[in-house]
């Protein structure tokens, strides 16, 4: 489903006999998640709560950030800085000349020991 862009899919129901039939709490459930998207789209990118999550596998030996043929780091910068152009607080990272994609996942690996 996500080739097709469904990344937060809710069955509503089913085939009974010839005709759908909708279970009212999946339907409940799928306007519940509408209200969050709605309500998301609506705050400001400086009061969202952005989760980034790097691969890291296998785990303790320094594998943090690596994908195959993928630059992590730089997709990490790039977002971040991204990030930040659009409103939304990045922390030190975005004033910091030091900081790049890079020192982040050098950092995680570090700590992930």
């Amino acid at each position: 489903p996500e080739l097709d862009g469904a990344i937060d899919t809710v069955v509503l129901g089913g085939l009974v006999g010839d005709k759908i039939a909708l279970v009212p709490e999946r339907v409940r459930k799928l306007c519940d998640r509408l209200h969050g998207w709605i309500s998301l789209r609506r705050t400001p990118p400086a009061d969202r709560k952005v989760s980034i999550m790097l691969y890291g596998f296998p785990p303790n030996v320094g594998a943090v950030g690596t994908a195959a043929l993928l630059d992590v780091p730089n997709s990490l910068d790039n977002l971040l800085r991204r990030l930040h152009a659009e409103g939304y607080d990045v922390g030190d990272f975005a004033t910091d000349k030091e900081a790049s994609g890079q020192s982040l996942v050098a950092a995680l690996a570090i700590l992930g020991e």
